[in-house]
């Protein structure tokens, strides 16, 4: 009986360290996260991130789970897709501002908040989208990492999530 509840324990661990989540015909892996309907997720006894991933604007919820408020350094925020680096952008960016300071959002308490970020190096001369279905057809997956940093009283921590895009097999 044991050894059933260990395999069973096992395959379901498998199964969930990649989540998936759907959007357009591609599917986005989450390493190490789950996902639901509103995006992947990624979570500890800290803060819960949720990202909605689109081709353009990803959406990311930041939920503080402590006592104390937390900090998110937008400045030291990270989009790199396909092993390129970028600082992030907003949705509500104009592009003469692609390199001025984002600032901070402060999390209180049991709250959360949602911006919609974007890779500043794709939007330098014509906003193009994060990924094309159509290279995903031709060429395979596609590698999306976002660094997002937060600051909990003298606790500077960086929170790393690897992210796949591929076409959905039917």
């Amino acid at each position: 009986m044991k050894k059933e509840i260990l395999v069973i324990a096992l395959i379901l661990l498998a199964f969930s360290s990649h989540a998936q989540y759907k959007y357009s015909g591609c599917c986005f892996e989450l390493k190490n996260g789950s996902s639901n309907e509103k995006g992947l997720i990624w979570e500890n006894d800290s803060v819960k991130f949720t990202i909605d991933p689109t081709d353009y604007f990803w959406g990311i919820t930041i939920e503080n789970k402590l006592k104390i408020k937390q900090t998110v350094l937008w400045d030291d925020c990270v989009f790199a897709v396909n092993g390129k680096s970028s600082a992030i952008v907003f949705d509500n960016t104009i592009k003469l501002m692609i390199d001025n300071p984002k600032g901070e959002s402060i999390i209180i308490p049991e709250t959360s908040i949602k911006k919609k970020i974007y890779p500043a190096e794709k939007c330098r001369i014509a906003t193009n989208p994060v990924y094309y279905k159509s290279d995903l057809k031709k060429t395979g997956p596609s590698n999306v990492k976002l660094m997002i940093a937060t600051k909990a009283g003298d606790d500077n921590k960086e929170y790393s999530f690897d992210v796949k895009i591929s076409i959905c097999q039917k």
